[in-house]
């Protein structure tokens, strides 16, 4: 939303008085809709109708759309109210959109019905995109569940939407209603929420409203109430066998568990009813998928676990994406993962060897940390002498990551010995980058060089803090250029002195790094910047699958296998019949790599799928912060498959589909991992981080939940500090990423109920 866009639309002020007037509580909430992540805003202004319209008239110039509660919440609520704030129902409502999917909505005939109703709504507003309909009541009514039902009965009468909810806001009418990031996308254009039909002051008793309309049609009941028992969803406080994207063995890139565990978020009904979809249509059952989106556990039952009652909620989803045959249709086959093993793909060739030897040589072997210190090794010896048919090169940045004492430095060590009997030291960097300066002036001794870094979580945390200095800074600058220059020309800064300080050419220069560092440091070190600005999703994470695996007893020197370092060799040389360098190797002569080519057409037809694969995970993901992580996806699969032609042939290597494919594999365990940390563990100061690491603890308990006392023994961050601890556990509440429910004792026993938290963040 531009400034010239807001200024279009001026607020109505008059508009909102005259909702405020006659309300006895007027408690607003500001909602940030291009921004997800930003937490409401909420305020309580009791009777203060100018200080309620001052406030609403500026976040709403800010960008934040502008919701009135419109039930009673506890005095003094300055936040977005839960079911657990509200103190009584004072109107009953129905809240009336267009259809999702984009076809026809006869607007003035859903007036009509509105207005010839009997008893007529008290008012009615235009959203801004759709209908909202008050009834007032002439009482508070305490016991809200009431009127909520009848909020149900209002919604299937004139097909609302699932807005039934005693804490539901609604607009304040006066001021623009901005779209979403999504809603921009399918069309939609900031609209002023205004008054349809004047607030007449007519109030009316609930049991004459609940008699006015027919009871929720009993197709829809039955439906719903025989998923749910079938299920097991009815009467329980855990209703079913909740399930994760693990337990269904769903591939880390299946789209099916990206609707599971990273809706997008911006219509989380709409997030529920994909995710509920795609599970039936790849024939899972409706157990299965109660198990799913009722699980606190997975971010897409947010939306459901909100609901007064969520297996109703979840039923319908059920109902709808079956074609209306909720819990009838026989259960068909569960897909089977088929579980991506990167030793079963690795062949027998140089990066097999490579592995071998690191891990045969180790005291704690780490084969997976061994084959990210292979892919660079062997990209940085390939560089400049070969490419890709779609011009991609063998850079890559690779971080092996492991506990200390896990056995990670073994890999550095490696990389010496192969260099070193290579007669290749010259392309090996040293175990500290000083700053961006001595990245160009290595460049400009060797083109194609790798830095082995260990403890590069501490180099990241020092580049990143705020007493770096600018020398430090430009090192991840530099490292981001460098991986896209090269297949081109690398031009460094121009000084007025010429002739003192020549601006620095290197051609198609190929960067490779292979650092080491353990997960505290490493996640710990990034800042949501890292995220942004793409220098995180560059990176190819290989974090052990043990960290602290059986160790070798039997460990005598050997030397590295003959064949291993004649390999190097070759790659050096690179490709038969062809000459790499026309006039020479140095810094400004341009290279002529060999093409790799496809084995086949089916491999050059695979690589155009991963592209494909990448761009619909994108557009899944648009707008949020996992797209830089996805970005390079089919990228670094093509890099990765091209390395592995060359180490099984440098003298005429061809890409194949089951280069590609093991590529994919092994690309698909690095953005697993990014994406799992820029949920959990990305942050941009001490507090977040804490909160982050608070919500990693609840999160691994999983379906069962944790009680505040197992999560006191289990998180002491805050040092015994029970306020901090408190006021973290109330802060994951109102941002919405974790949910309260009071439970029966775990042992059994009478007493009060335990305090149990379920992360649900989106």
């Amino acid at each position: 939303m531009n400034a010239a866009e807001k200024l279009e639309l001026v607020p109505e002020l008059e508009a909102a008085r005259a909702l405020f007037v006659k309300l006895d509580q007027i408690h607003l909430v500001a909602i940030n809709p291009a921004d997800r992540d930003a937490w409401p805003l909420g305020r309580d202004f009791g009777t203060d109708i100018e200080a309620a319209t001052r406030w609403a008239a500026q976040v709403n110039a800010d960008g934040r759309n502008v919701y009135w509660t419109v039930n009673a919440v506890r005095p003094g609520l300055d936040k977005k109210p839960a079911e657990k704030d509200m103190t009584a129902a004072r109107f009953v409502h129905v809240d009336i959109d267009p259809p999702k999917d984009g076809s026809d909505w006869p607007r003035d005939e859903v007036l009509a019905a509105l207005r010839t109703h009997r008893p007529k709504p008290s008012f009615v507003f235009d959203s801004g995109n759709g209908l909202q309909a008050f009834w007032r009541l002439g009482e508070l009514v305490e016991n809200w569940q009431q009127a909520k039902e009848v909020n149900d009965q209002l919604r299937h009468h004139f097909g609302g939407d699932a807005c039934h909810n005693i804490d539901r806001l609604m607009r304040v009418p006066g001021f623009v209603n901005y779209p979403d990031a999504k809603k921009a996308k399918a069309g939609r254009v900031p609209q002023l929420a205004q008054w349809v039909d004047d607030d007449d002051g007519v109030v009316y008793e609930l049991e004459q409203l609940r008699t006015s309309l027919p009871p929720v049609p009993a197709k829809a009941k039955t439906a719903e109430c025989k998923a749910a028992k079938d299920s097991g969803a009815i009467g329980s406080a855990i209703p079913v066998p909740l399930l994760t994207a693990d337990d269904l063995d769903l591939p880390a890139l299946s789209p099916i568990r990206m609707s599971i565990e990273y809706p997008p978020g911006e219509d989380r009904s709409g997030d529920g009813l994909a995710a509920a979809g795609d599970m039936a249509r790849a024939g899972y059952t409706d157990e299965q998928i109660f198990g799913i989106l009722l699980n606190p556990a997975n971010p897409v039952s947010a939306h459901f676990r909100e609901q007064r009652n969520p297996s109703r909620a979840v039923a319908r989803a059920i109902e709808q994406v079956r074609g209306s045959s909720a819990g009838t249709e026989p259960p068909r086959p569960m897909p089977k993962r088929v579980e991506f093993d990167w030793r079963a793909g690795l062949g027998s060739g140089a990066l097999s060897a490579f592995v071998d030897y690191a891990e045969r040589t180790a005291p704690s072997p780490q084969g997976f940390i061994a084959l990210g210190a292979a892919l660079s090794a062997f990209g940085a010896i390939a560089g400049r002498r070969y490419r890709s048919p779609s011009d991609l090169r063998t850079n890559l940045y690779a971080i092996g990551i492991c506990d200390s004492g896990g056995g990670k430095d073994h890999a550095l060590d490696c990389i010496q010995d192969l260099f070193r009997q290579a007669g290749l030291q010259s392309k090996l960097g040293g175990s500290r980058i000083a700053s961006g300066q001595a990245m160009i002036t290595d460049l400009m001794q060797a083109q194609n060089l790798l830095y082995p870094l260990d403890e590069l979580g501490f180099m990241i945390r020092s580049i990143n803090g705020r007493g770096a200095s600018s020398h430090e800074r430009l090192i991840m600058d530099f490292l981001t250029e460098f991986y896209s220059a090269a297949k081109r020309c690398f031009r460094g800064t121009s000084y007025a002195d010429q002739r003192e300080k020549p601006r620095q050419v290197i051609e198609q220069p190929c960067l490779n790094l292979f650092g080491v560092t353990t997960p505290q440091v490493f996640w710990g070190s990034l800042s949501s910047g890292n995220v942004t600005d793409g220098s995180l999703a560059r990176m190819l994470i290989f974090e052990s699958q043990d960290h602290f695996p059986d160790p070798n007893f039997d460990i005598a020197r050997v030397d590295m296998p003959s064949g291993l370092v004649e390999i190097a060799k070759a790659i050096n040389d690179g490709a038969d019949d062809h000459i790499t360098f026309p006039i020479g190797e140095g810094p400004q002569q341009v290279p002529a790599p060999y093409t790799v080519p496809y084995a086949n057409e089916t491999a050059a037809r695979r690589f155009n799928e991963l592209r494909l694969e990448q761009t619909d995970l994108l557009r899944r993901n648009a707008g949020s912060n996992r797209t830089s992580a996805l970005a390079r996806l089919a990228e670094n699969a093509g890099k990765i498959a091209l390395i592995k032609a060359i180490t099984d042939n440098p003298a005429s290597p061809a890409i194949t589909t089951a280069d590609l494919e093991w590529a994919r594999g092994v690309v698909g365990i690095s953005v697993d991992r990014l994406l799992r940390a820029i949920q959990d563990s990305v942050s941009d100061n001490p507090e977040e981080a804490k909160l982050k690491a608070m919500l990693q603890v609840i999160r691994k308990a999983g379906s069962a939940g944790i009680t505040h006392t197992v999560l006191g023994q289990e998180f002491q961050q805050y040092g015994g500090n029970r306020k901090a601890f408190n006021d973290a556990i109330e802060t994951l509440k109102e941002s919405g990423r974790i949910v309260e429910r009071s439970l029966p004792r775990a042992d059994g026993k009478p007493g009060r109920l335990a305090r149990t938290f379920f992360a649900i963040e989106t």
